[in-house]
């Protein structure tokens, strides 16, 4: 239970390549099955390799010599790309492998392999792939991408699920919700489960099953859909939905009956370091975030508000500063490290004494920033901006923008 505390790390470093996965088998015996390069040479680009190795639950360790057990993937001849995220189950008795094959952005997909023993010989099935979205129609309305990387797992009830991930662009290749996890019920075709039939598309929503919600378990802290939601920040500890940017090593934000308080830390948000930022993930297209901020730049250099945040050097900052030698708000993109041309909005003497709320309203690839002096009239502060810059294909990585409170220092 991951609420109940953790030990320290167990080092495996006879293990490499990525997505390492436990199975433990119905005599006792444990295994790590992981992608890594196959034996040998690589024959073509994208070569990879699932390998299996023996566990030793007593000694967390692995022991004798790994074993490749997919080599390629489902057609080797045809030079299938990066095998990757294996799982096994023994199902009725003979052992599934699922992974991912096809790398994870458009040609992504699930694959199956079957065995009567737990190191093989695998088989592929004749229905694979099990998921894919990649020879679907480009103009598809609600557009699901990239779908793999899927784990099963069957319910008291016997009902069984997939989940995986997959991307919702909002026109070509374009998300700001990076990488996303997707659940969808399994249905057994011949001893094959099957996540999505072939031609199918990923669907918005599962038909009305007889399904028994879990209603003492949910956690508040799970959002999914569209919903409104509101952070007053009391009590003792930030709500688990929160992010950091690397881990703090200070005390530089606290809680009291007032809300939040920040303090600005030695590192800047363009700067690979810990930032005074707590975020939250951009879950929606289209969306509308606010804040309400008391904050007294002292310099041209201080700031307060807003940061819609990809990494160091693709991010947006939208807060109060200095310009000028009069308090301002500004709005500044980074892209590759190149700061846009700042959009200023100056304040007059009676706003610089009102309660400042500031809000970003999303719209695919395009967001509004806006001011209100009382929280009902908003000003606008730089409309239409290019957020395409926090797409995952231009700002790289996978994961998908933070929004959030930030103070500190412009570069």
């Amino acid at each position: 239970d991951p609420f109940q505390g953790w030990s320290e790390p167990i080092l495996l470093p006879q293990i490499g390549g990525i997505d390492p996965s436990f199975f433990f088998d119905e005599d006792g015996k444990a295994y790590i099955i992981n992608n890594d390069a196959p034996e040998g040479i690589p024959e073509y680009d994208g070569h990879r390799a699932i390998w299996i190795h023996d566990y030793d639950v007593a000694t967390d360790q692995t022991f004798g010599a790994p074993q490749v057990i997919i080599d390629g993937g489902t057609d080797k001849s045809k030079k299938p790309v990066w095998i990757e995220g294996p799982h096994i189950y023994k199902i009725n008795g003979k052992y599934y492998l699922m992974a991912a094959e096809g790398g994870t952005s458009i040609n992504h997909s699930e694959v199956v392999f079957i065995a009567d023993s737990v190191k093989g010989t695998y088989t592929p099935v004749a229905g694979n792939p099990i998921l894919t979205q990649r020879d679907l129609s480009e103009d598809r309305p609600e557009k699901v991408t990239c779908t793999g990387h899927a784990d099963l797992i069957q319910t008291p009830a016997g009902d069984w699920f997939a989940v995986f991930l997959g991307c919702r662009p909002y026109e070509e290749d374009l998300y700001n919700t990076g990488r996303e996890t997707f659940l969808l019920p399994v249905s057994w075709k011949n001893g094959i489960p099957v996540i999505l039939e072939k031609g199918k598309a990923v669907p918005t929503a599962v038909a009305p099953q007889n399904w028994k919600a879990d209603t003492e378990n949910i956690r508040p802290e799970t959002f999914t859909g569209n919903f409104t939601w509101r952070d007053e920040f009391k009590g003792n500890n930030l709500g688990m939905r929160w992010l950091f940017i690397r881990t703090p090593r200070s005390g530089w934000w606290k809680l009291d009956d007032n809300g939040l308080h920040i303090t600005p830390t030695a590192d800047n948000i363009n700067q690979a370091g810990a930032p005074a930022f707590i975020g939250y993930r951009q879950q929606h297209t289209n969306f509308t975030v606010t804040t309400q901020i008391r904050f007294t730049p002292k310099t041209e250099q201080d700031i307060a508000g807003f940061v819609c945040y990809q990494n160091e050097r693709f991010n947006m900052v939208f807060g109060k500063t200095i310009h000028a030698g009069k308090e301002s708000l500004v709005v500044i993109s980074t892209a590759n490290q190149v700061r846009s041309e700042p959009q200023y909005y100056e304040l007059g003497d009676s706003e610089k004494e009102e309660p400042l709320y500031l809000q970003i309203v999303g719209k695919a690839g395009l967001y509004d920033f806006e001011a209100s002096f009382d929280g009902t009239n908003w000003q606008p502060v730089a409309t239409g901006v290019d957020a395409t810059i926090l797409s995952v294909h231009k700002a790289g990585g996978f994961s998908g923008t933070v929004i959030g409170m930030y103070v500190g220092k412009r570069m």
